[in-house]
């Protein structure tokens, strides 16, 4: 099991987006009235943001039963985002993924684009210290570049199912034996890291954040068992755009290939670097 922890109205939007699988345990904090035990109201809407993490409150009790292993969700422009770090300190002691929801600047005050970038820096400054397993960067705009067109009234629903379902997915091949290929494990230093969606047919790759200075990439590749059986150019057609995207070596290339039932096909990139992110 993995604990899903959503601060702020967005982190919770994106996990309740995980309830749908049953390996997940969600937790939610933010300005909500609770229903249950894994959700908790802290309202911070009086406060300045210098004042928060020193007002965050103790959640020992309310993270009694989280898991070794951590998802956390925050956007960057959530007034609770200058809490992360002592909510974080509550659970040191377990493997924590960040999911980092970056906001549009241009769209932001000032004072929001300080925040945002205070916070930004010194995440990936703890995480690359080794405090946090991984600092995964998603945009929180310009997803019609990957998904398409996208209704008002679905758009937010759209983007968080697209979003945690390339992420579930990824961990179902992880615990998947492939039937070609095998998955590097990834340098310790590589904690800093975005994803993405990709095409088996052009080995197209929409990303969610164009991450800088890519060191590592690993593909996780989905396809019909039907179509492993009979299409006799698939392993080659792989094999060359794998070669093709390590840049003439530069870039260290891991694949797995998973034999499927679905109809369509489903292949999922994950970036890492130990450069910080601008």
């Amino acid at each position: 099991m993995i604990s899903v922890i959503g601060l702020g109205a967005a982190g919770i939007s994106v996990a309740t987006e995980f309830s749908q699988y049953p390996q997940y345990n969600i937790y939610k904090i933010g300005n909500i009235a609770p229903t249950n035990e894994f959700e908790y109201k802290w309202n911070v809407n009086s406060l300045k943001p210098e004042d928060v993490e020193e007002e965050a409150p103790n959640l020992k009790k309310f993270f009694k039963n989280v898991e070794d292993d951590v998802y956390f969700f925050i956007a960057g422009d959530s007034l609770l985002a200058n809490g992360t770090l002592a909510i974080l300190q509550q659970i040191k002691e377990k493997n924590i993924d960040i999911f980092y929801l970056n906001p549009e600047a241009n769209l932001m005050g000032n004072m929001l684009k300080l925040q945002n970038r205070a916070i930004f820096n010194i995440l990936q400054e703890y995480t690359r210290s080794g405090l946090f397993k991984s600092f995964n960067i998603i945009n929180n705009y310009n997803y019609e570049d990957i998904l398409g067109p996208i209704s008002i009234k679905n758009y937010w629903a759209k983007i968080n199912h697209a979003v945690v379902s390339s992420i579930h997915m990824m961990n179902v091949f992880r615990f998947s034996d492939p039937i070609m290929g095998k998955i590097h494990p990834g340098k310790d230093i590589s904690r800093i890291r975005t994803f993405g969606i990709v095409s088996v047919e052009n080995f197209e790759e929409k990303l969610f954040f164009s991450l800088d200075n890519v060191r590592e990439k690993r593909y996780y590749i989905g396809i019909n068992e039907k179509k492993l059986e009979e299409d006799e150019e698939l392993y080659m057609r792989i094999l060359n755009n794998m070669s093709d995207k390590s840049e003439n070596g530069e870039v260290d290339i891991s694949y797995a290939i998973y034999p499927t039932k679905y109809d369509h096909d489903l292949a999922y990139c994950e970036y890492s670097t130990h450069f910080i992110q601008s």
